[in-house]
C-alpha cells in the first residue's frame, strides 16, 4: 500500500464523527516528514473535491455528501501549514486539531 493510500485510509475513515480530533492522525504521521504528509493531504483533498463536485452534479444533496465525503483533510492541511510556517507554535495550534473543518461549520 502506498503512503498516499495509508494517509487516505487514516484520514478518510467513515467511522469518525464530525468533531473527530485529528490528534490520532498527527501522532500516527509523526514519523513521516511533515512536508510529505502535507503534500499527500493536498493531493487527497483535490481528489475529494473533484469527487464531491461530480456527486453534486449528479444530484446528490450536500447533507448526504457530508455523511460519505471526507472533510478532515482541510483541517489537517491547516494544521500542517501552520506548524510548517512556525514549528514553535505546534502546541499553541492544538485548537486546529479539535475544531470542525470550515466546510462543516456552514
Amino acid at each position: 500500500m502506498s503512503l498516499k493510500q495509508r494517509i487516505k485510509e487514516k484520514i478518510c475513515s467513515l467511522d469518525v464523527t464530525a468533531n473527530y480530533p485529528l490528534e490520532e492522525f498527527v501522532c500516527w504521521a509523526g514519523k513521516i516528514d511533515r512536508y510529505v504528509v502535507l503534500y499527500y493531504l493536498e493531493v487527497i483533498q483535490r481528489e475529494l473535491d473533484v469527487e464531491r463536485l461530480a456527486m453534486l452534479a449528479n444530484g446528490e444533496n450536500d447533507a448526504a455528501l457530508r455523511e460519505c465525503w471526507c472533510a478532515y483533510c482541510a483541517k489537517a492541511i491547516r494544521y500542517y501549514r501552520a506548524i510548517l510556517g512556525n514549528p514553535c507554535r505546534r502546541f499553541s495550534l492544538s485548537f486546529l486539531l479539535n475544531s470542525l473543518p470550515q466546510r462543516l461549520q456552514r
